[in-house]
């Protein structure tokens, strides 16, 4: 079973920046494996499991990291 997430970010920098946050998550390898690329401003994460079950947890491990760096990274009005 495989998943494919794909983030867009305003720069390679920041891309690079968010893969390199996540890259820790992507040593466990209990039942699956993952790849975290960044082509340009795009940063790709790609799932492998053995069954759904560690492929959902898997995927929403990586969501849960997305969601975080996103909501880090929005500009606030008072800074």
């Amino acid at each position: 079973m495989r998943a494919t997430f794909e983030f867009d970010f305003p720069t390679p920098d920041e891309a690079k920046a968010a893969a390199s946050a996540i890259m820790q998550e992507t040593e466990f390898k209990k039942r699956g494996s993952s790849e975290v690329k960044v082509s340009g401003k795009t940063l790709t994460i790609k799932i492998s499991a053995d069954d759904a079950v560690s492929l959902r947890a898997a995927s929403n491990s990586y969501l849960r990291l997305m969601q975080i760096i996103l909501t880090i990274r929005k500009p606030t009005k008072n800074r």
